[in-house]
C-alpha cells in the first residue's frame, strides 16, 4: 500500500476517534435530520440529512458524507458516534449525509462470488449514488462542491 494512502486511512482514522470524543450531549439538538431518497439507475436510494440549526441556503455549506460499514445503516452510524459528528456539525455549520448501502452493504468491488451480497451481485452502483447525492445536495441545499468530504467505516 502507498504511504499517501496510508496516510489519508491514518487521517480519516483519526478525524473518526476526534468524532467519537465529543459529547454526545451536545449533539442531541438533531432536529434536522430526515430520511431523504432519490432515484439512481432505477432503483430507490436513501439518507439521512443533518442540517445545522445555523444553516442558511443562501451560503455554500461544506458537505460530508458518512458510510456506514458491512451490516450497518445510516441511522446505527449516527449512533455509532454517539451523534458527535452532528454536533461538531452544529458548531462549525456543515452538513452531513449518512446514506444507506443496499440491504445494509456497499459494492466494494469485490466479486458476487467472494460474498454473496445483493449489492455485488446486482452491482449496484454505490459510486453513482454517492455522485447523484452529492448533486442533489448542491442543488436543493447548496453544498459547496468544492468541500466535499467522505469517511466511513469497515466496509464503508
Amino acid at each position: 500500500m502507498a504511504i499517501g494512502a496510508i496516510l489519508r486511512i491514518t487521517a480519516l482514522l483519526s478525524l473518526l476517534f476526534c468524532i467519537l470524543a465529543v459529547d454526545p450531549a451536545h449533539a442531541e439538538s438533531d432536529h434536522s435530520r430526515s430520511t431523504q431518497s432519490l432515484m439512481v439507475g432505477g432503483v430507490e436510494r436513501t439518507y439521512l440529512l443533518h442540517l445545522p440549526g445555523r444553516y442558511d441556503k443562501a451560503k455554500p455549506a461544506p458537505l460530508v458524507i458518512v458510510l456506514h460499514g458491512g451490516g450497518g445503516t445510516a441511522e446505527r452510524m449516527i449512533r455509532l458516534t454517539g451523534a458527535g459528528l452532528n454536533g461538531v456539525a452544529e458548531r462549525e455549520g456543515f452538513l452531513v449525509a449518512y446514506p444507506n448501502g443496499i440491504d445494509k452493504r456497499w459494492n466494494d468491488g469485490r466479486s458476487k462470488e467472494e460474498t454473496g451480497w445483493r449489492t455485488h451481485r446486482e452491482n449496484a452502483d454505490d459510486a453513482g449514488f454517492i455522485s447523484a447525492l452529492i448533486d442533489e445536495l448542491v442543488e436543493t441545499r447548496n453544498a459547496d462542491p468544492r468541500r466535499v468530504y467522505v469517511t466511513g467505516v469497515s466496509n464503508g
